[in-house]
């Protein structure tokens, strides 16, 4: 059942606030995150969430984007490794079972997109497995930036290699010759 407002449009719970990696924008609906973005202008975060839940009812805070907003503060200082915030699983089938795999990668591991496409019994998916990333909605939380190219480079991200290079080297996953 979805929360709605006094004129009956469902909610779309948001914030957007700063951090190590600049601004990010993160968005709720019911009891799970629908997007965490990095590296957000907040009048072009809150378009874009108009767009995508038409309809909606943008109203900013709530308890949980208060939680979510804490545990990627408490991820980013390095104090947590896991999040224990629900995420709705958008997207194609193929999308949610890439979703789904690189939650299952560790924390401070990386699995490249060949690896990925095996984990989900696709082997010739590797690329296909890219465009599914570049469109993951809750980055960070479900962890994109964990999955390399087989050569060890770190491979594209949507919000620009240079925020996967921080997560990596946050995590402890960075190989040396990555950062180049």
């Amino acid at each position: 059942m979805k929360a709605k407002d006094k004129k009956g449009k469902p909610i779309i719970n948001y914030k957007v606030f700063t951090s190590s990696l600049g601004k990010i924008g993160i968005a709720t609906i019911d009891s799970k995150v629908v997007r965490v973005a990095i590296a957000v202008d907040e009048k072009d975060f809150l378009l874009k969430l108009k767009r995508r839940f038409c309809g909606f009812e943008l109203k900013k805070g709530g308890a949980l984007i208060s939680k979510v907003e804490k545990e990627i503060k408490e991820y980013l200082r390095g104090k947590r490794k896991k999040f224990t915030v629900e995420v709705a699983q958008g997207g194609s089938r193929f999308a949610r079972k890439v979703y789904s795999a690189i939650q299952k990668i560790p924390y401070g591991q990386t699995r490249s997109y060949k690896d990925v496409a095996r984990m989900i019994k696709k082997p010739g998916a590797s690329r296909a497995v890219g465009s599914a990333l570049k469109s993951n909605p809750v980055a960070i939380i479900v962890p994109c930036h964990r999955v390399i190219s087989s050569n060890g480079s770190p491979g594209g991200f949507a919000p620009g290699v240079e925020y996967k290079i921080k997560l990596l080297k946050l995590e402890g996953s960075l190989n040396e010759g990555l950062a180049h």
